[in-house]
């Protein structure tokens, strides 16, 4: 199913601290739930009317900005401008940023692309101009790292278990270095998977810390684990959201 057709939906979870937006995707055979925390109900929202406008203009503002510095005022940067607007419509289709939603401080359209305003988002659209001016140029724009093989759960849908409680292999400067090479491979997005990543909530916590700032860090999960307590460290730290997996929809079936 494309991202178009996907099916999605808000809702709130009251914690002992402050809420969260959750925007769920139920495109696939389970349900998906993207976790932002928010300090007031103000900063949760889809983006609309005269907002969404103003969001749209400021974001192709800072595209023409990173291609006039790139190409000066020529007409290569029209061609670039057009290219880059005929590839994003091959991709994502031509309803391609009709739909922003402010969480955290940033907008999305786009679960696998970097947060607008970021560093993570201008790196990520000068890797979209070196692939037109070398279109030989392999460059990763997110990545998925498995950061642990312990889970509690057995869902029915995962196709793990043979791997599952297995002994750790990865330590935390393990964990470091491989996300150094990622970046190296001019990723901007990285996905912290399992087992269960929230069972090493400390390493994620330390890798947002550090990495954040260049990097849109995201936590595939089944929520085990995931206290009130667990997600308020790791939203401090830098990390921008979860997508949570439910084993199913039915409460008899979990």
């Amino acid at each position: 199913m494309s991202v178009n057709e996907q099916q999605e939906a808000t809702m709130v979870i009251e914690t002992n601290e402050r809420p969260y937006a959750v925007s769920e995707d139920t495109s696939g055979s389970s349900s998906n739930a993207q976790f932002h925390r928010e300090d007031s109900q103000s900063n949760r929202h889809q983006v609309q009317g005269w907002n969404l406008f103003l969001l749209k203009r400021k974001f192709r503002l800072q595209l023409v900005k990173l291609v006039l510095q790139r190409y000066g005022f020529s007409r290569q940067a029209v061609a670039v401008l057009r290219n880059l607007k005929r590839k994003n419509i091959q991709i994502h289709g031509p309803t391609a940023f009709r739909k922003w939603v402010h969480a955290s401080g940033k907008n999305y359209f786009y679960l696998y692309a970097a947060g607008f305003p970021s560093m993570a988002l201008q790196r990520m659209l000068q890797q979209e101009m070196d692939r037109l001016d070398q279109p030989e140029t392999l460059q990763l724009r997110f990545a998925f790292l498995a950061i642990t093989k312990k889970c509690a759960l057995r869902c029915e849908h995962c196709f793990k278990w043979d791997n599952i409680n297995q002994k750790e292999v990865l330590s935390y400067p393990d964990l470091r270095n491989i996300v150094l090479k990622l970046i190296d491979t001019g990723i901007t997005q990285l996905h912290l998977s399992g087992g269960e990543p929230l069972l090493r909530v400390k390493e994620i916590v330390q890798l947002a810390k550090e990495f954040s700032a260049i990097l849109d860090i995201w936590v595939l999960t089944s929520g085990f684990n995931g206290t009130a307590e667990n997600i308020s460290l790791l939203k401090d730290a830098g990390v921008c959201g979860m997508v949570v997996s439910l084993d199913h929809y039915l409460p008899g079936r979990t």
